[in-house]
């Protein structure tokens, strides 16, 4: 996968966003919970202060932009006014990995996050993908993506990661793990797009043009991931699936 683990930063990023933008406050008496909205799936947790909570909503828009020091910045603000929520940790983590993977704060902070709530999957996932892009050993790795789908068996992220630590050993594996991704979460563009990204790797032109078919449907926002790949694809031979491709995102 060349470019998976980008793949999986954009979906991380996209899920804070959506994260921060989506927080319906609900409870009675002093007891609090969020209700969020991510993905089309509820998820239920604790309250965020709401200085913090400005801060990790400032935090989610710069990191959308790429402003990941300003991100940073935020996020830990929100982190001293409410030190007991795992996603404000994992979000300090996945930045510091981005600006560097070797940042040892990063893993500070997503060991953090799980000791806050060891069954908290965002967490792993991060931690997975940070592991991927320090280049350690392949079995910490697939820990980490195991223990986010362990918690989290919906997760298209746990997923996909660990199809990129199975692909190391069996691309047949790795194949067959995001066809069934993409059965069980067929409305999920990124889910097709890790199965269109392992295609072009292993040159199946059929599979790679069915994958960013359906990312095109799924995802208009993504045309131009999907109008380079019909370019390519008429290169190599696909031209009238590719016009296809085309087509549909224009």
């Amino acid at each position: 996968f060349p470019t998976e683990v980008s793949f999986v930063r954009k979906m991380n990023i996209a899920r804070a966003t959506i994260l921060a933008l989506a927080a319906l406050v609900t409870g009675c008496g002093g007891h609090y919970t969020v209700t969020r909205m991510v993905d089309g799936r509820v998820y239920e947790g604790r309250f965020i202060e709401p200085d913090a909570y400005a801060s990790y909503l400032r935090g989610a828009i710069a990191e959308g932009r790429g402003e990941y020091r300003t991100a940073l910045a935020e996020y830990e603000n929100a982190a001293k006014l409410d030190d007991d929520d795992p996603e404000i940790w994992t979000r300090i983590a996945d930045v510091r990995c981005k600006m560097n993977p070797k940042d040892i704060e990063a893993q500070y902070a997503v060991t953090r996050a799980l000791l806050r709530d060891e069954e908290y999957g965002p967490a792993w996932v991060v931690r997975a993908s940070c592991e991927i892009a320090r280049g350690v050993d392949r079995v910490q790795v697939e820990q980490a993506a195991m223990r986010g789908a362990e918690v989290d068996p919906r997760s298209s992220q746990s997923q996909i990661l660990l199809a990129r630590v199975e692909d190391s050993r069996s691309s047949q594996e790795a194949k067959n793990r995001l066809v069934a991704l993409t059965i069980s979460n067929g409305d999920d563009a990124d889910a097709w797009l890790a199965l269109a990204a392992w295609a072009e790797s292993h040159g199946e032109p059929d599979l790679e043009t069915t994958g960013f078919s359906r990312v095109a449907a799924l995802s208009p926002t993504k045309w131009k991931l999907v109008a380079d790949a019909a370019a390519r694809l008429a290169g190599d031979g696909a031209l009238r699936q590719a016009r296809s491709d085309r087509k549909s995102v224009v």
